[in-house]
């Protein structure tokens, strides 16, 4: 009963977000107009590409320190380079593996920036920018 009673006196104090949900058949047709908003799309398109770009930056630098060409790699691997699948020194390995946790990272973050773009929609802030939420 503890826990149920701390419920309360949290929910008490919580802020009061602007969202009226009535329990009808439109809140099912617009819990995903809200959750796929081409603002949080572009959100995680950028965060994607900046990832992606890096990892293939980084990957193809490796593949060149461990000694192979450009034209190698690109008739290998194409525009998704695995640097862990060959027998590359440690360096490039630790280059891949930068890269990769980076790549992640930047979609985890993307994911927080998604978040913050939703609790101002919730607020009543529709028009929220793509910079804006970055801030």
């Amino acid at each position: 009963m503890g826990g149920l009673c701390s419920l309360r006196k949290l929910n008490r104090k919580s802020h009061h977000y602007i969202l009226n949900l009535t329990n009808t058949l439109t809140d099912i047709f617009s819990a995903p107009r809200r959750a796929l908003s081409l603002t949080k799309i572009l959100i995680f398109f950028r965060a994607n590409l900046a990832g992606y770009s890096m990892y293939l930056f980084a990957n193809y630098l490796a593949l060149i320190l461990a000694g192979l060409s450009i034209k190698e790699i690109w008739i290998n691997e194409g525009v998704y380079p695995c640097a862990y699948s060959y027998n590359i020194p440690w360096y490039s390995t630790v280059l891949f593996w930068i890269s990769s946790i980076n790549w992640i990272l930047m979609i985890y973050g993307s994911i927080g920036v998604a978040a913050k773009h939703t609790i101002s929609e919730l607020k009543g802030d529709y028009f929220l920018s793509v910079n804006e939420a970055h801030e």
